[in-house]
């Protein structure tokens, strides 16, 4: 694995390691939304694509997986089959440090692509849309 790849394989794992460690006490806040998706824990806004794939609906959603407030923006990932129940999976996308999301993952969609799911977004500094894809 390359170095840039490596790096961006921490950067997810530091993100999701972050989530894991205050979902809990997200989770048992009797204020916390019921039927609304929201992130296991810290900072959701804008969701974004969400695509029917293999009989579930995946949502994506900027996310800060390290404080409360808007930061560094991140996507997280939901799933479900039945819009009602979510199941939270590891985050989609962070930001690489040497990439051109760098600064953030911003605005896009999720399309299947001959089979593919594939994400289209903005990254910043400067902005411009990358790509992203899936085989898991």
């Amino acid at each position: 694995m390359d170095q840039i790849n490596l790096e961006h394989r921490r950067a997810l794992e530091r993100a999701n390691a972050s989530v894991a460690a205050v979902a809990g006490r997200a989770a048992s806040d009797p204020r916390r939304p019921i039927y609304h998706l929201t992130a296991p824990a810290y900072w959701i806004n804008d969701p974004n694509g969400p695509v029917h794939f293999d009989g579930e609906t995946h949502l994506f959603f900027q996310h800060n997986p390290f404080a409360s407030q808007w930061g560094k923006m991140c996507w997280g990932h939901a799933v479900s089959r039945d819009l009602v129940h979510w199941e939270h999976l590891p985050i989609a996308l962070a930001p690489g440090p040497r990439s051109y999301d760098k600064d953030g993952i911003f605005s896009g969609c999720c399309v299947v692509h001959d089979g593919i799911p594939t994400i289209l977004y903005t990254g910043v500094s400067p902005e411009c849309q990358c790509i992203a894809t899936s085989q898991d």
